[in-house]
C-alpha cells in the first residue's frame, strides 16, 4: 500500500517488484561448490521508495543482478 511522509503530507504510491534467485549445487569432485544468481526489480520499475518531506523523496534501486560462486569445505 501506499505511505505518508513523516508529516503526512506526501503520499507516496504503492509500487511491485520482481526479485528472482536461482542456485546450482554442483556434485561430484566439486562437492560444496554452489553458484547462485540473484536478481532484483527484474522489470527494472523506475518508483519513488520512501519521502521525508515534500523536498526529499528518494527512488528505489534500478535492477541490479548478482552472481556468486562460492566452496564450502
Amino acid at each position: 500500500g501506499s505511505t505518508f511522509d513523516f508529516e503526512n503530507i506526501v503520499e507516496v504510491p504503492a509500487f511491485t517488484l520482481y526479485d528472482a534467485m536461482l542456485s546450482y549445487d554442483f556434485k561430484g569432485s566439486l562437492e560444496g561448490v554452489q553458484f547462485a544468481v540473484n536478481a532484483s526489480n527484474l522489470t527494472d520499475e523506475s518508483y519513488i521508495a520512501s519521502c521525508d518531506s515534500e523536498a526529499f523523496c528518494y527512488f528505489g534501486r534500478r535492477r541490479s543482478i548478482l552472481a556468486t560462486l562460492k566452496r564450502r569445505w
